[in-house]
Parts: C-alpha cells; structure tokens; sequence
C-alpha cells in the first residue's frame, strides 16, 4: 500500500494549483485538443463516459465526440465502475489460473482502458483532460519499480518508501525521426490505395517503437 501511495505522488506530480472542490462522480474528462493554441483556459466540452465496446456499437461512437457539458450524473460513474467489476469477473477471473503473468496483466491492462479511457485522473483541476487510464497505467509502473528497488536494498518498509529522495528508476524516452518523410514518400506511379498505404506505413512507425519498448523491458 505504502508502494502504491508513494508511486500515486510521483505519477500525478504534473498536477498544478488553483484546486476546485466538485463531485468527482459528476466531472467528465476534458478533451485534450481543445487545448492546442489555449493552454490552461477553462475546458468547453468534455467526453461522455462510456465503456469500449466489445463489438461494434454505433451508438458508443457518439461517445468519442466531445461535447459541450459541465456535469455527468453520478450514476453514469457508478455503472461505469460496477461493468469494470463484471468484466473482470466474466473475463479474468475465471481465466486467472490458466494464463501467465505476462499474459494476465496484458488483459487486465486492456480492461482497465476499456473502462477509464473516458474518466479524468483529477477531477478537481480547471482542465481535468488525464485520462483515468493513464494516471492508472503510470502508477503501476512506478511501484513495480519502487519494489524491485527497495526489494533489492531490503528496505521495504514505509520509512524507506515515502518520500525518498533516492534515483530510484528511470524514464527512458526516444522517438524515430524522419517519419513523415517515410510515411508520405509514395511514388506517384504507386498512387493506388493511397490511404491504405499511408495506414500501413504509420502502422510500421508505431510497431516499431512497440517493439523497441518490449526490448528494453524485456
């Protein structure tokens, strides 16, 4: 618990000030392209929370759009949570014995998005555009991380854990330069399935930094 807690600082330390007191059942999440230009300016419309479909549901696309609200009703945020419960046990809890860790965490990590993509991390900032789902994915890395090093040390106790100073793990960032180049460099006498082929090339960009992360993890 002192592992989580410790980990739940450090991931939402990209927080500000100016904290509104509102019903977290009752706040949706921000878009983030609404601030692209406007930057900290009070958020106009927000995200309907609804879980990701299984299959196609033309409904659940409505959801991807955002709108303009202030407020969700709380029970919107409660049947959210409770189908995550039900998913989980339909799902994952009948499967647990039978699947490695590896493959275990890999669906556990997919239902959480299906069910906290559309939720804010931080219901009470002005701009509450961190998904849920991503607070959540940042947490979990951080205290595997936290354990492994104070697991290492023999320090696993909550006075070694909070608040320590220490360089405890690190963040490695990289990216592939020259991508547009790449993906937009088709030869006019291949102009056929243009949109096609520029799917597939952005496709090959994204695995390629998948996999590169997968290596160094693994």
């Amino acid at each position: 618990a002192t592992l989580v807690k410790e980990a739940d600082i450090l991931s939402s330390s990209e927080r500000g000030g100016g904290c509104q007191r509102r019903n977290y059942k009752t706040v949706p999440l921000a878009s983030v392209i609404e601030q692209l230009g406007h930057p900290g300016e009070k958020a106009a419309n927000y995200l309907h929370p609804s879980p990701l479909p299984s299959t196609a549901d033309l409904d659940f696309y409505e959801s991807l759009f955002p709108e303009k609200r202030d407020t969700i009703k709380p029970a919107v945020m409660d049947n959210l949570v409770q189908s995550w419960g039900e998913s989980f046990t339909a799902y994952l809890g009948k499967a647990a014995g039978r699947l490695d860790f590896a493959s275990f965490t890999e669906h556990l990590n997919a239902l959480t998005y299906a069910h906290t993509w559309c939720l804010p991390s931080d219901t009470q900032s002005q701009v509450p555009d961190v998904s849920l789902y991503d607070h959540l994915k940042t947490t979990a890395a951080i205290a595997a991380c936290l354990y492994l090093y104070h697991s290492a040390f023999g320090t696993l106790e909550e006075k070694s854990i909070s608040g320590n100073k220490a360089a405890r793990f690190k963040i490695v960032a990289g990216d592939i330069s020259g991508i547009q180049k790449y993906i937009f460099d088709i030869p006019p006498h291949d102009s056929q399935y243009v949109a096609r082929k520029l799917r597939s090339r952005s496709l090959f960009v994204q695995l390629c930094m998948d996999i590169t992360a997968h290596r160094i993890l693994h």
